[in-house]
């Protein structure tokens, strides 16, 4: 009888230690197969089906304008060695894009980052922006972080490479990070590129608005000591002297694309070409100031996990913050000068700007904004 019960309580015993077994490798396999479908965020708007964190695929076809007449010669930047085309005419570059999921390989990555870069430029709405952006942050829990760097906008190679690496170390948490700086190329250092941002402005009225601004300054206190030296704007762009002799003012949004190859310090097809290929090839998402509203619409969209709630947030602050960025006094230019800003210094300038518009546009058909 005792062999009995003794033989009845060590299979009662290992019973229990198989169903504990089985009950744990159970979960375990819930446990992976939930994070697993965490990894990939479907967002739906509108019955729609947005990727945000499905890679991007890319393929990027070049075509000549005519022949075999491109040859290639190399330029270097800081620090950097690059390729760019000699050509007598302009190529057309053409991206498709398509959403692909994540058992793709890695030179297919975009979105894995969790890192927003920023490199915004001037006078472009960009302190309106990071405002909503830090709020936004605060709320959902990512960082927001800005460098304290706010006037070397190309610094030197050693700066570049530290200022890249700086960027790549946000890893640990979601971050939108941003710096007035020219495009930095991460892959030529062999670093992941992050979700590259921008926003770009008319020419004319952005270029307006900086020099009322470095002159002036505004009500939110942006400039510690205004350019009271600063020419009258319009003796500025007649006479071409001051800030409007500068090769860098006058191709100002197309270096934010160009970046710290040197053909970009030089006025060349070449230095256009190059910036128009950084904003189909590595820029996910391009906004315009005229169409400020229609901007924080498309990035809440493509970038919900950063930008949901931007939209209805901005509606409740504009008043306030139109207010604060509203340059003190302003000179305006003349119909002359616009003339020749138009047809003579900022021909590059509107054609980075318009390959820009274009894919904005394209970008806003895409995602379904009226």
């Amino acid at each position: 009888m005792k062999l009995l019960s003794s033989y009845l309580l060590t299979l009662i015993v290992a019973s229990f230690v198989a169903i504990l077994f089985v009950w744990t490798y159970l979960e375990a396999e819930r446990s992976v197969i939930s994070e697993t479908f965490q990894d990939i965020k479907l967002v739906k708007d509108n019955s729609e089906l947005k990727l945000e964190d499905v890679l991007i695929e890319r393929n990027t076809l070049l075509y000549t304008a005519s022949g075999n007449n491109t040859k290639q010669v190399t330029s270097t930047a800081p620090a950097i060695k690059t390729t760019t085309a000699a050509r007598s005419k302009p190529v057309r570059i053409e991206t498709i894009t398509k959403g692909i999921t994540k058992k793709a390989g890695p030179s297919q990555e975009l979105l894995k980052s969790k890192t927003v870069f920023y490199n915004r430029v001037g006078k472009c709405g960009s302190r309106s922006l990071l405002h909503l952006v830090r709020v936004l942050g605060n709320m959902k829990g990512f960082k927001v972080l800005s460098s304290n760097d706010v006037a070397n906008v190309h610094p030197n190679s050693t700066e570049v490479e530290k200022e890249m690496k700086k960027i790549s170390s946000f890893i640990k948490k979601p971050t939108l990070y941003d710096r007035h700086i020219h495009y930095l190329d991460f892959k030529a250092f062999g670093l992941k590129e992050p979700i590259y941002i921008n926003m770009i402005r008319d020419p004319i009225r952005r270029f307006s608005s900086q020099y009322n601004y470095l002159k002036y300054g505004d009500a939110a206190g942006g400039v510690k000591k205004p350019r009271n030296d600063l020419p009258d704007i319009n003796e500025c762009v007649m006479k071409n002297i001051s800030l409007c002799s500068r090769t860098t003012f006058m191709f100002y949004i197309g270096s934010y694309f160009c970046g710290f190859d040197e053909v970009c310090s030089i006025r060349s097809r070449d230095r256009v070409e190059l910036a128009k290929k950084h904003i189909d090839e590595n820029y996910y998402a391009i906004g315009l100031t005229e169409e400020f509203e229609n901007t924080i619409k498309l990035l809440e969209k493509m970038l919900p996990s950063f930008f949901k709630g931007v939209t209805r947030l901005w509606n409740k602050e504009i008043k306030m913050w139109k207010t604060r960025t509203t340059t003190k006094r302003r000179e305006t230019l003349t119909e002359e000068s616009i003339a020749k800003l138009k047809n003579s210094y900022f021909l590059d300038e509107y054609e980075v700007y318009n390959h820009g518009r274009k894919k904005f546009e394209r970008l806003k058909n895409e995602f379904g904004i009226q």
